[in-house]
């Protein structure tokens, strides 16, 4: 088969002058190219920094499962301890208390005893000057014996064996065992 030649047509400069600006339109010139490249960088950095806040998120969950599942409950356990060690605490000051009103008992007792003491030995000492009455005047009665009140034996270790078993603590062990 022979070839048909085709007609050559002349194209209008009009229509020349648009395509041309068409072309430049697609081709992106450099100022387009620029702000491309800005855009780009931008989504880049975004994109990093939304992966920043990604792991920054998984490891605030990490770190809040690990405090309820294992922080949390040491923190309960050791708070029971200590509401333990509180009642040992109040029972230990009602000892102590205790202790302290039977020490000052005591101590009102032997102050009057000592007062009475010494006025038995003044009274001594006046029986001896007695053939002189007149220098040192008539006789004062002596006041009479206090009756000692008995002050309250504790008994400590048998206080700290009940108090180790309603607490459930562990006895200490000597030293050098």
């Amino acid at each position: 088969m022979a070839s048909v030649p085709v007609p050559q047509q002349t194209v209008p400069p009009s229509l020349h002058a648009l395509a041309s600006d068409y072309s430049a339109f697609l081709d992106f010139p450099d100022l387009t190219a620029k702000n491309l490249h800005t855009v780009e960088d931008a989504l880049l950095k975004s994109l990093s920094r939304l992966d920043e806040l990604g792991a920054l998120i998984e490891m605030a969950r990490v770190d809040t499962l690990r405090l309820k599942d294992e922080v949390l409950p040491l923190i309960n356990e050791r708070a029971n301890e200590l509401r333990k060690l509180f009642i040992l605490i109040e029972r230990l000051r009602t000892l102590a208390d205790g202790i302290r009103r039977s020490m000052e008992e005591m101590e009102v007792q032997i102050a009057a005893d000592e007062e009475r003491v010494s006025l038995v030995t003044l009274k001594k000492v006046m029986n001896v000057f007695a053939a002189v009455p007149s220098l040192f005047g008539g006789k004062k009665p002596l006041p009479p014996p206090t009756e000692h009140k008995a002050i309250e034996i504790i008994d400590t270790a048998a206080f700290f064996k009940k108090l180790r078993e309603d607490l459930q603590m562990p006895r200490p062990s000597a030293p050098g065992k």
